[in-house]
């Protein structure tokens, strides 16, 4: 997936409104950009089976709505609000 430098700016300007930090977010998918990294992979992967990750908080509160019981505990940087509404 390539973006141009317009996509790539906007792309930045959303961060900052939605976050107040200089650093990225993580992509949702590992890029694969061709390189080699025989060392350090600033992002490392492990086999997880199907079905066990998911992405947004939209499927998040449709699996906790069908659990019996939940507890959530989390960082001071994840965005509560989103999850709450």
């Amino acid at each position: 997936m390539t973006n141009t430098k317009e996509e790539l700016q906007e792309q930045k300007e959303e961060e900052k409104a939605f976050r107040k930090s200089g650093q990225a977010l993580l992509p949702a998918s590992k890029p694969n950009n061709g390189i080699s990294n025989k060392g350090y992979d600033i992002y490392p992967v492990f086999l997880v089976p199907g079905n066990q990750i998911f992405e947004g908080v939209d499927s998040l509160a449709d699996y906790c709505l069908a659990q019996k019981t939940i507890i959530i505990d989390g960082y001071v940087g994840i965005f509560w609000e989103d999850f709450q509404n």
